[in-house]
């Protein structure tokens, strides 16, 4: 069973922070939205992103108006479940 979630996270895959989640996501089974910010192009720097994250670090999780971007606090958030109690 897949859960499906609503869920973006901005991660680049160099990050061992952003690795985490994705492993986390694999083992929840956790169907997510991924978007790469590339650093090579200064994306993490740029409004949008910064907007995310004032820091302009990855990983970011965006669900709706919610917004997270501490790995661990994303992982947990994760783990939790989806939103609401939903699953598919």
């Amino acid at each position: 069973m897949v859960r499906r979630m609503t869920i973006t996270i901005y991660e680049n895959p160099i990050s061992p922070h952003s690795r985490r989640i994705r492993i986390l996501a694999i083992e929840l089974k956790l169907a997510l939205e991924w978007q790469v910010v590339d650093f090579k192009k200064g994306v993490h720097k740029g409004l949008p992103n910064l907007a995310r994250n004032a820091h302009g670090k990855v990983p970011k999780m965006v669900d709706g108006e919610f917004k997270k971007w501490e790995s661990k606090a994303i992982m947990e958030n994760l783990a939790d479940g989806p939103p609401n109690g939903e699953e598919e």
